[in-house]
């Protein structure tokens, strides 16, 4: 019993040190980039996203996610152009929040009013500022902080509250 108990301990005291040390390296390994690094970045299939200066990886999406996903743009496309209302954009589709450290974010879809649109142009990188609306579709592996940071991220720039 004690010498479980000491194996434990001990694992714990493993574990607390690999974190202390994996932050520590964290502070020290990152050179913060800006979004024009971040968009000449090479295609290597994974999605990235650009928070405070720091490159987030996102993994690939399961099956699931994919199919809501589909049919939450074929809904949005479908109005949107019925109505002549702007654009729909994809997942992946970059929108630069803040600047010095720059956040790009890419939500799952997105919407931009046609008013912004003839207002800002068709960018040849990220859009400037916040889309009208942002689609995330929250899936297993997300925690609840990071799903929060997201959704702030969006409310404090502007989503929900443009008018038409």
């Amino acid at each position: 019993m004690l010498n479980s108990h000491l194996t434990i301990l001990s694992r714990q005291k493993k574990v607390k040190a690999y974190k202390q040390s994996r932050s520590a390296l964290s502070l020290v390994d990152h050179t913060l980039i800006t979004a024009e690094d971040l968009w000449k970045l090479p295609d290597d299939g994974y999605r990235y996203e650009l928070v405070k200066g720091v490159i987030r990886r996102t993994p690939a999406t399961g099956f699931r996610h994919g199919v809501l996903l589909a049919k939450i743009g074929s809904f949005l496309e479908e109005h949107i152009n019925m109505h002549n209302l702007g654009s729909v954009c994809g997942a992946g589709t970059g929108f630069r929040l803040y600047q010095n450290p720059d956040t790009v974010r890419a939500p799952d879809a997105a919407f931009v009013r046609q008013a912004a649109i003839e207002e800002q142009g068709i960018p040849k990188g990220y859009w400037e500022g916040a889309p009208d609306l942002a689609v995330e579709v929250i899936s297993p592996s997300d925690t609840y902080a990071a799903i929060e940071e997201k959704v702030d991220e969006w409310l404090c720039n502007g989503v929900g509250n443009k008018s038409t």
